[in-house]
């Protein structure tokens, strides 16, 4: 029965991303190499970020030739910045891949391009973008379809392409702050932990009983 247990357990880790499939949540980190001078005094170069978004795979595309752009149902940002703990929200996000012979790149972003957030050396939030790209063949995404995991090794580590930048103020260079794009990982849902828990818990019985 342990056996049967543990099997089943790694079945379920290893299914994680295709529970309720359609809705699929993942978190980007990394940290910041670039901030403004006018950002400086809260914001500095190795502050780290969690970026949150989720996303429906069944949502329809309403870009245009080879632009494909889907809704997403949510995208925020906590920077563990020197000044503290700082969030910001994305008000209407979307997902943008941009698919062409030559590259392809995928954005996280506002439609319209709007984002909240409290103000960082006295200036608001002006934007927030994620973005990731990729010049190799073959493309990372191959029909321009919402992606289900992501593998960072497919895309570039340039970090003028593959980032996270916020913008504050104008947006001027010295208002900005750019975050490289160091790991992606999948967030399971509340059910799927319930469900891990209870495996588990099963599991620890299973083997005192086994050990009695």
């Amino acid at each position: 029965m342990l056996r049967t247990l543990l099997l089943l357990i790694a079945s379920t880790l290893a299914g994680l991303t295709s529970l309720h499939a359609a809705i699929l949540t993942f978190q980007f980190s990394g940290q910041a190499n670039v901030v403004g001078a006018d950002l400086a005094s809260e914001f500095e170069v190795g502050d780290t970020y969690t970026f949150t978004v989720s996303y429906d795979t069944t949502t329809p595309n309403t870009g245009f030739d080879d632009t494909y752009i889907y809704a997403a149902i949510s995208a925020s940002v906590t920077v563990d910045a020197t000044s503290g703990p700082w969030t910001g929200t994305w008000a209407s996000p979307n997902v943008q891949i941009d698919d062409f012979p030559s590259f392809q790149r995928i954005s996280f972003n506002g439609s319209p391009p709007t984002f909240t957030g409290p103000s960082i050396g006295g200036l608001s939030t002006l934007t927030g973008n994620v973005t990731m790209f990729d010049d190799t063949v073959p493309l990372p995404l191959p029909d321009g379809s919402l992606p289900t995991s992501y593998n960072m090794a497919d895309w570039s580590t340039n970090p003028s392409s593959t980032n996270m930048i916020l913008s504050f103020g104008t947006g001027f260079p010295s208002e900005n702050a750019r975050f490289s794009i160091d790991n992606v990982v999948v967030v399971p849902e509340p059910s799927t932990y319930a469900t891990l828990a209870g495996l588990l818990a099963l599991a620890f019985v299973a083997l005192r009983r086994r050990k009695a």
